[in-house]
């Protein structure tokens, strides 16, 4: 059998360096492509996961609202009934004294206030 040239060992070297660099490139792809495919699969539970967090978040605030608006009608009635009480008894009543009658008063003012704001803010939401 003859002998392989110098020139046919460097080329059989070359060969099997370009055989082992196409082998490690290939494995670089897939690898790279297994994470991709890792990452978009991660990607898209979180996407659910935010999106079932939303969903849940809205129908809370739903709800949130519609019992911050069934609260309005009471309080606008009780905070009548009391002005009407202060306007029949303007010297209050033996124990209870006008000013806190009054102060009682603007207490349920700046409460039925701020539930008609917290309703209005929600108003955006599109609630069934």
């Amino acid at each position: 059998m003859p002998r392989e040239s110098g020139l046919q060992r460097d080329f059989r070297g070359l060969m099997i360096a370009l055989g082992a660099t196409i082998l490690l490139l290939i494995a670089i792809v897939i690898y790279f492509k297994i994470d991709s495919v890792h990452k978009d699969h991660e990607i898209q539970r979180q996407a659910r996961a935010a999106a079932l967090r939303a969903s849940r978040t809205h129908d809370a605030l739903c709800a949130f609202r519609a019992e911050l608006a069934d609260r309005v009608p009471p309080q606008q009635r009780k905070l009548n009934r009391s002005r009407k009480f202060l306007d029949d008894h303007p010297d209050g009543i033996p124990g209870i004294p006008p000013s806190l009658i009054r102060a009682g008063i603007a207490d349920d003012a700046l409460t039925l206030r701020r539930t008609k704001r917290a309703v209005m803010t929600l108003s955006g939401l599109h609630c069934q």
